[in-house]
């Protein structure tokens, strides 16, 4: 049989001694913190980087760990019994988080709620192992404690629960997470989030200014806005990453006999600083968490969203074609007068339908081009008033099946370098809205220009929108009635606001419920032109009138006014 290679033995081996030297490393640091009977610490780094290890590279490290206890313990004075004890409680707690992430089904990237819930019951349960092998050590061993067996038992839970909650969290996301991480580098907001941390944390923990000038200032709550901050803005990686910072200043701070966490005696002061950080943690891990699983769902939303109007695209188009065909052979075959005038009343209220489909589908279209940064204009020299009477002739039937007669009074000299057929889409998203929620109101157009601009009013007569609406109707999937009567997808006036601002135009609404709304765009435009249109009446109930006409009403005047 030919021999297995050793490559596998040897980098176990090596891992295994790298865990070694950092878990002594990291005893040696938690021992120096004043430990009760000589080995409970409430700073105890060793337990998170044993989870970690065991987790991400196996449970057959676990000879590094307890030989890593066993070496520390042994260096603290301990009887023989006492360190085989303790070196057993310390291997089984990490053999026993491992277990616990691993079978949950455990996301190192911490960036689901269940993985915070995971890792904390991990800390929680696992932890209690080695807090009861170390008491049982130090009675199996005669070792006398000053303090009580009980106060040494919490002080050796509460800091090998927080070397998982600080240490793991930190390890998981910047050791098992690289290049996982979606969002764009932000090196300059990073680094001024760097120094504001490190400033208010030696403010609040380390005493170094004079209190008169930080009094206010010198309070553990004012590190929290800022550690939103990181979770907000750089995510799980971003928020163990300042808690571990805050932890150590704040360890250091408070065993050198400041900050507001200092009591009596050093572990004292350290076990209240410690249930401080225990609460923080758990709060930014959980609120990190939070903030990931809704991006991740917003991205996959817009994924789906894109894919599916694309798919749709497809057999609305093929269905509008058949209904072309169907039209025009019904003109081509012999049928009763009667019997033609139904079939074609049916065709020209399918295709009314298939119109409405497409118009959905193209806003989902046009959601997918805003979020994947593909929404591209194509300017040229439009006049408004071309757009408008276009967008009225096209709506027409519509206008008139919903009872909404128009009065029109726009300039015919207003041009701007403008995308034609997204401010048609603009002016049909605002008619379509009147027709749906303003069904039986008069509807006035207007349009003028003002400073180089273009400025068009529409006002309904209809329920209008309250104040409260208003703030969001122009979000996403938001919409101005929430009764199911009314359909759509609540992204009509988003995709209107996003198309003015690509025109570096705005767009704003004016109402009060029961009387109506007028929406107001704004749009630079460039000289007038000579061109005049006579004024037309057009079909649907739209009353169309130039600006010169004398049979403009009193009330068509000023709504040209800007």
């Amino acid at each position: 049989m030919p021999e297995s290679s050793p490559a596998p033995t040897l980098a176990l081996a090596a891992k295994g001694v790298l865990l070694l030297v950092v878990y002594l490393g990291t005893a040696k640091l938690g021992l120096s913190f004043d430990a009760l009977g000589g080995v409970a610490s409430t700073v105890w780094p060793p337990t998170g980087i044993a989870i970690v290890a065991l987790f991400l590279y196996g449970h057959r490290l676990w000879p590094a760990i307890a030989l890593g206890a066993f070496i520390a313990n042994q260096q603290a004075g301990m009887p023989l019994v006492t360190v085989v004890l303790m070196a057993a409680g310390n291997t089984l707690e990490a053999v026993a988080g491992a277990a616990i992430l691993r079978r949950g089904g455990f996301g190192a990237h911490l960036d689901r709620l269940r993985d915070v819930f995971l890792l904390l019951v991990a800390a929680l349960v696992s932890t209690t192992i080695s807090a009861s092998g170390g008491v049982l050590g130090l009675l199996a061993g005669g070792v006398a404690v000053s303090h009580g067996y009980d106060k040494v038992w919490t002080v050796w839970w509460l800091g090998d629960v927080m070397g998982d909650l600080l240490v793991a969290p930190l390890l998981f996301t910047w050791v098992a997470s690289r290049g996982h991480s979606q969002a764009p580098p932000r090196y300059v907001e990073a680094a001024l989030f760097a120094f504001l941390l490190t400033l208010v944390t030696v403010i609040v923990f380390a005493g170094l200014l004079p209190p008169q000038f930080t009094e206010l200032l010198r309070q553990s709550h004012v590190i929290f806005p800022l550690l939103i901050w990181s979770a907000f803005r750089f995510g799980p990686r971003g928020a163990t990453a300042a808690t571990f910072g805050v932890s150590v200043l704040a360890v250091a701070s408070t065993a050198l006999g400041f900050g507001p966490f200092v009591r009596a005696t050093r572990h004292d002061s350290l076990l209240s600083l410690q249930s401080y950080m225990a609460v923080e943690v758990i709060t930014l891990l959980t609120l990190a968490a939070a903030i990931a699983e809704r991006r991740r769902a917003v991205r996959a939303r817009d994924e789906f969203i894109s894919i599916a109007s694309h798919e749709l695209k497809t057999p609305i188009t093929a269905l509008k074609l058949r209904l072309d065909l169907l039209a025009r052979a019904l003109y081509d075959t012999a049928l009763p007068t009667a019997v033609r005038g139904t079939i074609a009343s049916g065709l020209d209220r399918a295709h009314l339908q298939v119109d409405r489909l497409t118009r959905l589908v193209d806003d989902l279209l046009d959601v997918s081009r805003l979020v994947g940064g593909r929404f591209v204009l194509s300017r040229e020299p439009i006049v408004l008033a071309d757009v408008v009477r276009d967008v009225l002739e096209r709506l027409g039937e519509e206008l008139l099946e919903a009872g909404c007669p128009v009065q029109l009074a726009v300039e015919d000299n207003l041009v701007g370098q403008w995308d034609r057929l997204r401010l048609e889409q603009v002016m049909t998203n605002l008619l379509t809205n009147v027709i749906k929620y303003a069904p039986g109101a008069a509807v006035k157009i207007s349009a003028g220009a003002a400073g180089g601009q273009a400025r068009l009013t529409i006002s309904d007569g209809g329920a209008g929108i309250s104040r409260e609406q208003q703030k969001r109707i122009f979000d996403p999937f938001e919409r101005g009635l929430s009764s199911r009567s009314v359909g759509g997808l609540g992204l009509g006036l988003f995709i209107v606001r996003q198309i003015l601002l690509a025109h570096r135009g705005t767009i704003t609404v004016d109402s009060e419920p029961g009387h109506g709304a007028t929406f107001t765009l704004v749009l630079p435009c460039g000289p007038p032109t000579t061109r005049r249109l006579p004024a037309q009446p057009t079909e649907g109930g739209v009353a169309a009138a130039s600006p010169a006409s004398d049979g403009a009403s009193t009330d068509d005047q000023q709504a040209r006014r800007p």
